[in-house]
């Protein structure tokens, strides 16, 4: 399929990942009105509302959306290698701006991380789990959840986030 056109086309997420990494090479890029990104190496359209990414990364800008300062963006930056199935409200144009996730399925590992844009993570912390749902605004699993920070470990089951307004 031809590469996501109309994006954003400062790419302010670039300096998130490191040099070399798959997010910086020629990425395919969806990008909401929210500033929400989804990169993905290669799409295939399955449906006139289907899209199959692979692998995924999709950042979170948090707080007060894609206005805020290039140099201080809160983020979540969540990562999978499998890649996801995204269903979305409308159909489907690359042209045109990206339609809200309807629901969605992350699949094998997920890795979920917050950074600050231009600053040193002072309290880092990730967590880990797999085959990971979307709703519109949740984003769950029923599967093993690791959360990790310098200070300690969690191990849990049975995750659920729910962001403010729907994901994209």
């Amino acid at each position: 399929p031809p590469p996501f056109t109309g994006l954003d086309e400062d790419q302010w997420w670039r300096t998130l990942f490191p040099a070399g990494a798959w997010q910086t090479s020629n990425p395919q890029i969806l990008q909401s009105k929210r500033g929400i990104v989804l990169l993905s190496q290669s799409w295939v359209q399955e449906g006139p509302k289907t899209l199959r990414l692979q692998p995924l990364t999709m950042i979170l800008p948090q707080g007060d959306g894609p206005e805020s300062s290039d140099a201080a963006r809160d983020v979540l930056i969540i990562s999978s290698d499998l890649g996801a199935v995204i269903h979305l409200e409308e159909e489907f144009d690359p042209s045109v701006s990206t339609p809200s996730v309807e629901r969605g399925q992350l699949s094998g590992a997920i890795e979920v991380t917050r950074q600050v844009q231009g600053k040193p993570n002072e309290y880092p912390w990730k967590f880990r789990t797999s085959d990971l749902s979307l709703d519109r605004s949740r984003v769950f699993t029923q599967q093993e959840v690791i959360i990790e920070w310098p200070e300690g470990i969690i191990v849990g089951h049975d995750m659920k986030l729910t962001l403010q307004g729907d994901l994209l």
